[in-house]
């Protein structure tokens, strides 16, 4: 009797005769290496953001600067309509932001809120430069404005803000038209030019007609989304 029942618990026993084992093995295995590679993808040190903002400032430093005599001064003066100026970006860091300025561009005749035909060179230029970075880094526009005041009864807004933040509106809807998503774009009016920002583009200059010319200008500010 004992030896039946002895027989009877041995044959209930499972044996793994076909390496079942193996496939739990190599699942754990698999899940080892899956989690070493997910760890060391991690950028610890921010070495992978650092070398995409370096990319990015690089990149936009280097769009081509060419040399125009109109330049949108067009407010029916010679002082400076004869002038050669050079246009160049200036590419600058401030915080976790990269913003561009177009040092010697005038992107708006007086009082208007249409992109002038120099000012479209411009953007296509940045555009080609800047989309290669959309995915990672979003658009904002600041349009500004020269000294000269808004004249409400004249004009369809209000002050200077309002105009500077219609010219961004129609810099927006150029560059959508360059292939720059409209999803990726913020807006914003800055009104008349600081001095501070005078400065930054070397406008210092006695010339009252470049000062208000290189005044109708826009700035590029370019920022992650994750960091903001």
């Amino acid at each position: 009797m004992r030896k039946r029942k002895l027989k009877k618990i041995h044959s209930q026993i499972h044996t793994d005769s076909d390496g079942s084992w193996a496939i739990s093995y190599g699942d754990m295995i698999t899940l080892l290496l899956s989690f070493f590679v997910i760890f060391f993808s991690f950028d610890f040190n921010g070495d992978n953001e650092k070398k995409l903002e370096e990319s990015a400032i690089k990149n936009l430093s280097l769009m081509d600067t060419f040399k125009d005599k109109k330049n949108g001064l067009s407010d029916n003066s010679t002082s400076s309509i004869d002038e050669i100026s050079q246009v160049s970006a200036v590419v600058t860091k401030k915080k976790d932001n990269i913003v561009v300025f177009f040092k010697g561009a005038s992107f708006f005749e007086s009082g208007a809120t249409s992109v002038n035909d120099y000012g479209k060179v411009l953007l296509d230029k940045f555009a080609q430069k800047y989309l290669p970075f959309a995915g990672k880094f979003k658009l904002k526009i600041q349009s500004f404005t020269d000294n000269k005041p808004v004249r409400p009864n004249i004009h369809r807004y209000e002050d200077n803000v309002e105009l500077s933040a219609l010219r961004s509106i129609s810099v927006m809807r150029y560059l959508q038209k360059s292939g720059v998503p409209s999803h990726r774009v913020e807006i914003g009016g800055k009104g008349v030019m600081s001095t501070n920002l005078f400065n930054i583009l070397g406008l210092n200059s006695n010339d009252e007609l470049k000062q208000r010319s290189m005044s109708r200008t826009i700035a590029f500010v370019l920022y992650r989304e994750d960091i903001k």
